[in-house]
């Protein structure tokens, strides 16, 4: 459990938890937009999803949550 990418995907796991729906059908729709041939490609779709919900919740931890937490203190 003292495994980096672990131990920050737990910091970053109420950020994942409450974007997930939203930037998950954001990036398909992006997606169904642009370049609706990689539909095609389910596992792609899913690894771009994931990616998409991971680095917006890593953006939400870095410069909201985190600050949030820091003033409580």
């Amino acid at each position: 459990l003292r495994w980096r990418p672990l131990t920050y995907t737990g910091q970053i796991a109420y950020g994942l938890y409450l974007l997930h729906v939203f930037f998950t059908d954001f990036t398909l729709v992006l997606v169904y937009r642009w370049a609706p041939a990689l539909f095609r490609y389910p596992a792609f779709l899913s690894f771009l999803c994931l990616a998409v919900v991971f680095l917006m919740a890593s953006i939400s931890w870095e410069y909201f949550e985190s600050k949030l937490l820091a003033r409580r203190a």
